[in-house]
């Protein structure tokens, strides 16, 4: 099985079970698209739009762990957004 099928296959088994257990539990997927370091080649070399830094994702699913977010995925655009806005209220 390929990894975008594995991947969607898992996605899906998460929606699933959110909607078993809706009292209990609230998935959100995130889908971010190039995770770079601060300073590697990739900062530089991969395009704005296609890349998130590694400190502004982990703010982002920690922001959206701990308060929720509206849509249930999440791109790289929105993981941009929360990150950034969980960042700057720190």
């Amino acid at each position: 099985m390929s990894g975008l099928k594995q991947r969607g296959q898992v996605e899906q088994e998460f929606v699933d079970f959110e909607a078993q257990n809706r009292k209990t539990w609230k998935s959100f997927i995130a889908r971010p698209r190039m995770v770079v370091l601060p300073g590697s080649w990739a900062s530089w070399m991969v395009p704005a739009g296609f890349q998130i830094p590694v400190e502004v994702l982990g703010a982002a699913l920690v922001s959206v762990a701990v308060s929720g977010e509206a849509e249930q995925t999440l791109d790289n655009a929105a993981l941009m957004r929360v990150g950034r806005q969980a960042a700057a209220r720190e």
